[in-house]
C-alpha cells in the first residue's frame, strides 16, 4: 500500500520531488522517514518534503515526519524492558527517564 496519495490529498501538496528520484514514496520502515527530510539549500537546516516545516536538526525533523505525517504507524520496542512505544521521540524519551543509570 502506498501512502502517498493520501498524504498528498490531506495536505493538498503534489507528491515530493524526491519521489521520481527513486526514494520511498511511503515509509515502509521508521528508516524510510529520513528521505522525507532534506538539508535547506543554504545549509543552514533541514525541512520536511511533504509540508515544508523547517528545523535545525535532521533528528528533530524526522521526528516531525513521524509525528505529523506518520503517526502510530510504528512500534518501537525498549531493549531493556520490551515496553512497546509508537515513536522513535517517545522511546528516546522512555529509555531517559527509566533507563538513565542502566547502561546501554
Amino acid at each position: 500500500m502506498t501512502l502517498q496519495p493520501i498524504i498528498s490529498a490531506v495536505h493538498g501538496l503534489p507528491p515530493p520531488a524526491f519521489a521520481a528520484a527513486g526514494a520511498p514514496t511511503a515509509a515502509e520502515d521508521p528508516r524510510d522517514l529520513h528521505a522525507y527530510v532534506i538539508e535547506d539549500t543554504a545549509g543552514s537546516g533541514f525541512s520536511c518534503t511533504l509540508c515544508g516545516r523547517t528545523g535545525v536538526s535532521r533528528r528533530d525533523m524526522r521526528n516531525h515526519v513521524e509525528s505529523v505525517h506518520f503517526p502510530n504507524m510504528f512500534t518501537y520496542e525498549c531493549a531493556l524492558c520490551a515496553v512497546k512505544l509508537s515513536s522513535r521521540k517517545a522511546l528516546d524519551n522512555h529509555k531517559y527517564r527509566h533507563h538513565r543509570s542502566t547502561s546501554n
